[in-house]
């Protein structure tokens, strides 16, 4: 009896580490996330681009200033298999997989207040809470980080500005779309909730 009230106290223990460590590497990434740290985002991107050299760096410090003004319009139109067409900005149309078409859906959704005519920031635990009850499925903050980078690949490998995707460790998250009260958060077509 002793030896199974051991094993469950050190199993409660390591439970308890393990849940510690994972959020330090959940603060890690956001922060990462936020600060656009190079090594990062390379490597997050590897596959889309080539190496990064001194000209990138400056190209997404321009991205990043451009993003700064919002788009006018995010197209979201859903297939049948859930996928989603997508057009920011009246750039070219590509396709998201259901996730990251979720998440787009959710940083885009309207706000009752307006923000400088842009879309709201939503705070982590909200997204978390709509993407879970999208999926069903409960949903962590590093899984959220790393949908964040992969939107961002989608959006860069699209001809779109990744930046767009806006991350502030202390507001949260949003899209920087326009907001007016006549077009519902710049135009969001076929993004209603299911």
């Amino acid at each position: 009896m002793a030896n199974q009230r051991d094993l469950l106290s050190g199993l409660k223990r390591a439970a308890v580490k393990a849940a510690a460590a994972e959020e330090a590497i959940d603060r890690v990434l956001r922060d990462a996330v936020e600060l656009e740290d190079d090594a990062v985002v390379s490597f997050s991107v590897a596959r889309a681009r080539p190496h990064r050299g001194y000209a990138n760096r400056e190209e997404d410090e321009l991205l990043r200033r451009m993003a700064e003004t919002p788009v006018e319009c995010v197209v979201i139109k859903r297939r049948p298999d859930d996928y989603a067409d997508v057009c920011v900005g009246g750039g070219c149309w590509f396709v998201l997989p259901p996730r990251l078409a979720d998440l787009l859906e959710i940083l885009c959704a309207r706000s009752p207040e307006l923000s400088a005519g842009v879309v709201a920031w939503k705070p982590y635990a909200l997204v978390i809470e709509a993407l879970s009850l999208r999926s069903g499925k409960e949903l962590t903050k590093h899984a959220l980080t790393q949908l964040v980078l992969r939107l961002r690949q989608q959006l860069r490998q699209a001809g779109a500005n990744p930046f767009l995707v806006q991350v502030n460790a202390h507001k949260g998250l949003r899209f920087a779309v326009r907001q007016t009260p006549e077009n519902d958060a710049g135009e969001v077509i076929g993004g209603e909730s299911r």
